[in-house]
């Protein structure tokens, strides 16, 4: 277990530390078990990094996110825990490091319908607001087919969320999947 470090923490204004801390106890994300983490690491669809990229004029930390290696996990209840607790675990530690600005890249090559589930994408928002972070989505390189699941999501997205998407077709500078 991890202490959090002794230094400000750069915040939306009005962010109130309490409600994280409260959640923090109460679920413990610094304690998740390093095997769901590393199961869901093996999977190959999501890679937190060590990188900084400059998007928005801000360097932000980067989540890498390759769709096409993702499979769905329907009614998998154990795979679907082990996605959460790594993903809390993935923000705790950007979060505790002071590191608030944070880009997740989303890339789309080779990606297919099937490889939708919304549901998860629910629960990440749900995380993700819970830690306050400057968080900005990049999709890179979406098909065609994903404009109507884009509508869908929409409906179920937070507004603060929204409006941090942007749809680009190359990676920004400085971030390789490879």
């Amino acid at each position: 277990m991890f202490s959090l470090p002794e230094m400000v923490r750069r915040r939306p204004s009005g962010w109130d530390d309490t409600i994280i801390e409260k959640w923090r106890a109460a679920y413990r994300p610094n304690e998740a078990s390093t095997t769901s983490i590393e199961a869901v690491l093996a999977e190959g669809y999501i890679l937190p990094t060590t990188l900084k990229a400059t998007y928005k004029g801000k360097a932000r930390s980067v989540i890498y996110v390759r769709w096409s290696n993702f499979r769905p996990m329907g009614p998998d209840l154990e795979r679907r825990v082990r996605l959460m607790e790594c993903i809390a675990f993935v923000f705790d530690m950007y979060w505790s490091n002071s590191e608030c600005d944070i880009l997740v890249a989303y890339d789309y090559n080779g990606w297919g319908p099937s490889q939708s589930e919304p549901s998860r994408l629910a629960d990440v928002v749900n995380l993700i607001g819970r830690y306050g972070f400057d968080m900005y989505h990049c999709i890179v390189n979406a098909p065609v087919v994903f404009t109507p699941l884009w509508y869908t999501i929409k409906m179920i997205l937070p507004s603060y969320i929204i409006e941090k998407c942007d749809f680009i077709k190359n990676m920004p500078d400085g971030i390789t999947h490879e």
